[in-house]
């Protein structure tokens, strides 16, 4: 029985003394074990996957006289906006209504016609519409990982798989590590005693969102890292 038992598990403990923090997991995209968490600017105890939670919608021109502005946030239908006296005030209008979508987290108007959402944690997908009036602007969106995410740390193994379930779900609370050893999950080759990061997949590498962690194994290839958190350790 015992000789079946794995030597290394994502998110598992390494050694005998770590701290960890508990945060609120906020995005339905969940955090698997072994994983970076990151936090929120504005957002103390809440904590999520490092994933594209903005979108930057530009317009390619000014709204006039009878455009009707349609859309979606993640599947979710926003009220269509009508032109109402000039380009700012139908813009404001168009935050407003993105803002009252229950899938956004914050809207603003970032310039004239450039409005920015974010859905804090959670994978956005956003659709702008212009219909009606004499011509129509074109609306093109870019997604990317907010610069409100902050690294905290890596989510730590937690015995749920009685349930079927490796992974914290939303609204789960999160044990994560902030200073100690454990095992992540890389999606490269690593050395031991380099730097580690965050890549755009998720996992952790050689290059992308800097951490305070040093990778204490060579791994050929994707696998499982003992990674060392708090600082830089020989």
């Amino acid at each position: 029985m015992y000789g079946d038992l794995q030597k290394k598990l994502a998110g598992l403990k390494y050694g005998l003394t770590s701290r960890d923090e508990s945060f609120i997991c906020s995005g339905a995209d969940g955090i698997d074990f072994g994983m970076p968490v990151f936090g929120f600017v504005g957002e103390e105890r809440k904590c999520g996957s490092p994933v594209s939670d903005q979108a930057v919608a530009t317009f390619s021109g000014n709204l006039i006289t009878g455009n009707i502005v349609s859309g979606s946030v993640n599947g979710e239908a926003i009220k269509p906006v009508l032109f109402d006296t000039d380009n700012a005030t139908t813009m404001a209008k168009l935050v407003a209504e993105l803002e009252a979508n229950e899938q956004v987290d914050k809207a603003v108007l970032t310039s004239a016609n450039v409005v920015t959402v974010n859905t804090f944690g959670t994978t956005i997908a956003v659709i702008l519409v212009v219909t009606g009036g004499t011509t129509q602007a074109t609306v093109s969106v870019v997604n990317s990982q907010s610069a409100g995410q902050v690294y905290l740390g890596v989510a730590r193994f937690d015995h749920k798989e009685s349930a079927g379930i490796a992974r914290f779900e939303q609204n789960d609370v999160v044990p994560v590590m902030t200073q100690g050893e454990i095992y992540v999950v890389t999606g490269e080759t690593v050395q031991a005693n380099t730097k580690a990061y965050v890549r755009a997949d998720g996992t952790f590498g050689n290059s992308g969102t800097e951490t305070d962690g040093v990778f204490k194994e060579n791994i050929d290839g994707a696998g499982l890292c003992r990674l060392y958190i708090g600082g830089e350790r020989g």
